[in-house]
């Protein structure tokens, strides 16, 4: 798999979709807004095969394929959210019955309701799990439009298996290295340089979200088309 071509054409498509072209930046940014629905359905789009980048219209279906892909990630993410509830069971009883507020760490200490390390790290090798699969999954969704597509776990390893699961890893570390970390270190920055300009948390904060809005349309379409190409490195198999 050439991660270098791959990497130039994310790049190349989202600065000529989004980067260059101010008024889908501006939708893309009013999709954001609108509960990011819109811009997971726009998302939806480029998963399957959409090039160049396509127009931001159709906003019912924007919509409706944005509803579609945020059911599939709440189902793909219910065992993590059944393992999270069993860990934190007993502290979420103490503080519906009342017997514990939420800032008496000392009294949720002394009662003994950490979470057991197992089901935490449990929790995490889930998070892992589902952010393996879960690509994959989506663009069956997007290209098939069908639940069954999505869910059929098998079939999802399958094709992770012809991809070549070192192949896979690897691209989602290279993203990682190449979007996750950047991001991370510029939100760091930003916030600590609007923070020290300001003298103030509550000037700081949104100042920060208006800057994750403008960023966020074209980082996600680089992201999105990055996956497609992975996705794309074989035939398909449904």
């Amino acid at each position: 798999m050439d991660y270098a071509k791959i990497i130039g054409n994310a790049f190349e498509f989202s600065k000529e979709g989004v980067l260059a072209r101010g008024d889908r930046w501006l939708k893309l940014i009013l999709a954001l807004i609108l509960l990011t629905l819109p811009l997971n359905g726009y998302t939806m789009r480029i998963y399957r095969g959409a090039t160049p980048a396509p127009e931001v219209d159709s906003w019912g279906r924007l919509f409706i394929d944005g509803l579609k892909l945020l059911v599939l990630g709440l189902v793909y993410a219910i065992p993590v959210i059944i393992v999270w509830i069993i860990a934190y069971a007993g502290l979420i009883t103490a503080l519906l019955s009342g017997k514990l507020t939420s800032g008496d760490t000392a009294a949720y200490a002394s009662m003994g309701l950490q979470p057991a390390i197992g089901l935490l790290v449990l929790v995490y090798i889930l998070d892992i799990i589902i952010a393996i699969l879960l690509p994959i999954a989506t663009i069956r969704l997007a290209r098939t439009n069908s639940f069954a597509a999505a869910f059929n776990i098998g079939a999802v390893l399958e094709y992770i298996r012809k991809i070549g699961w070192l192949s896979y890893i690897l691209a989602h570390i290279i993203l990682i290295v190449v979007v996750g970390i950047p991001v991370f270190i510029f939100a760091v920055v930003i916030t600590l340089a609007i923070l020290f300009m300001s003298g103030s948390l509550a000037m700081t904060i949104p100042a920060v979200i208006v800057i994750v809005v403008l960023i966020l349309p074209p980082i996600q379409v680089f992201q999105a088309r990055y996956i497609t190409q992975v996705y794309d490195s074989v035939a398909p198999v449904e």
